[in-house]
């Protein structure tokens, strides 16, 4: 009975206790409302399909997997792109639209068109697709010179298959470099982007288009990059005009400064030149050890940043080179030469052993590395042409950064790996105290500096 009254007496207490429900104010937002951007900018995305037919590129990854697979049915890919243009021209990455047999685009209204390749650009993974469409809308570019850390920009794109996702964030850094392209002057920034977001645009507050996002740090968070604006535009303008890219360049081999270097020649920036061979920047003067600290009047900061700069240009036009030198400034005027050109150049020669294109096996000892050459593999890690890893030397340079057989040597510098370079590769591992390896491993890839012992 007792505990009867005790509990009714409780509830009547909890049933009849005064009380309120909580009221809130409405928070304004802090940050800039980016809902009117993001509605005009939408429609000018749109969601690209990559289709592969019949190639074989589905490798089997186990004995039964071709049971319930055709390894010849069609594989498709995705990723992003940009209207840019009242034709129907799409900014995108090359990585998008590379080995396609068919691409297909689909707009935010819901209709579908078969694109064309007009043209691409590997080098800075810069291609430029077109259809056939009345009724678009297409964004405006802006440009990323002023762009400043800390700016608010927006991402639009098609990630992991989740259409037309906006993402927003700040500009993080700028002039980055990932080692995936071989010219980088990269925006990074925080706006969430992931794989499928690829080609698709980053965009100030203004509307405009200020670069093309391209990569990610797949290990991190909100690490992300796009091409600059500045750097695709020109790239951009020829595709359109000629269907291809032609690019300056000054004809001379670059390193950073390292910090006794930097000690050295006082000063934190600049670009150092480790090699001229024959062409422009030689006949006008330029030399090995040489500083270069201003490009077209424009302080050169790193050897990234100015590659980019000189990768705007097209061969023939005038610039201006100021180098440092014995604490001098010295200052330089000649007609950039063709970029694929010097290339072809320094990597034509045959090294010793006969016929680059048929070198299987190769032995870079400044390194400590044995490489062989994959002809036609049926691994889906390797490709044919790639010069996987074989042997590492106990106590070699690659050794001591943790290098070991069975990764892919994608890079070396700004070297691909191929047949065709190793005459190149190898002056370049001659002449350098240290060298950057890009390699691929079954994870992703990876990018190691390494102190030669030459």
């Amino acid at each position: 009975m007792f505990r009867s009254l005790f509990v009714v007496t409780l509830w009547s207490i909890l049933s009849f206790a005064g009380g309120k429900p909580a009221v809130v104010s409405e928070v304004k937002q802090v940050g800039p409302s980016i809902a009117d951007l993001a509605e005009a900018l939408s429609p000018t995305v749109v969601y690209i399909e990559n289709i592969s037919r019949g190639s074989g590129q589905n490798k089997s990854r186990t004995p039964f997997h071709d049971f319930f697979i055709d390894p010849n049915a069609p594989r498709v890919g995705s990723g992003s792109g940009v209207l840019v243009t009242a034709n129907g021209d799409i900014i995108t990455n090359h990585h998008v639209v590379e080995g396609a047999d068919e691409i297909q685009v689909t707009l935010t209204d819901g209709r579908v068109f078969e694109a064309e390749i007009v043209g691409s650009d590997p080098e800075i993974d810069l291609a430029v697709i077109r259809i056939a469409a009345d009724n678009t809308t297409y964004a405006s570019l802006g440009t990323s010179e002023f762009v400043r850390v800390g700016d608010w920009v927006m991402a639009i794109g098609n990630p992991l298959g989740y259409r037309y996702t906006v993402t927003a964030g700040i500009v993080s850094a700028l002039g980055r470099g990932s080692g995936l392209n071989v010219i980088e002057n990269y925006i990074q920034t925080d706006a969430a982007i992931n794989r499928g977001n690829s080609g698709g645009p980053l965009i100030n507050m203004k509307g405009e288009v200020i670069g093309i996002n391209t990569a990610i740090i797949a290990s991190g968070q909100n690490i992300g990059f796009a091409v600059p604006i500045d750097l695709i535009r020109p790239s951009f303008q020829q595709i359109v005009e000629t269907g291809s890219v032609a690019r300056g360049a000054l004809g001379v081999n670059l390193q950073e400064l390292s910090p006794e270097l930097k000690d050295y020649y006082g000063t934190n920036q600049g670009a150092l030149v480790s090699a001229v061979p024959d062409g422009p920047a030689q006949r006008a003067g330029i030399k090995k050890g040489d500083l270069i600290v201003k490009f077209n009047d424009k302080n050169v900061e790193s050897v990234s940043q100015l590659i980019a700069s000189v990768a705007v240009n097209r061969p023939g036009e005038q610039v201006k080179v100021t180098v440092l030198r014995d604490g001098k400034q010295h200052d330089y005027e000649f007609r950039l030469g063709d970029r694929k050109r010097i290339f072809a150049s320094l990597a034509g020669d045959s090294p010793e052993g006969g016929d680059v294109e048929t070198v299987d096996m190769v032995k870079l000892e400044p390194l400590g590395l044995e490489l062989r050459r994959v002809d036609d593999s049926g691994n889906e890690n390797y490709q044919a042409g790639d010069y996987v890893i074989t042997d590492v030397e106990a106590n070699s340079p690659a050794r001591e950064k943790g290098v070991t057989p069975g990764w892919v040597l994608e890079r070396i510098n700004e070297y691909d790996v191929r047949a065709a370079n190793l005459n190149a590769i190898k002056k370049e591992i001659a002449e350098k105290d240290v060298v950057r390896l890009q390699l691929r491993g079954e994870r992703g890839t990876r990018l190691v500096g390494v102190r030669l012992r030459n």
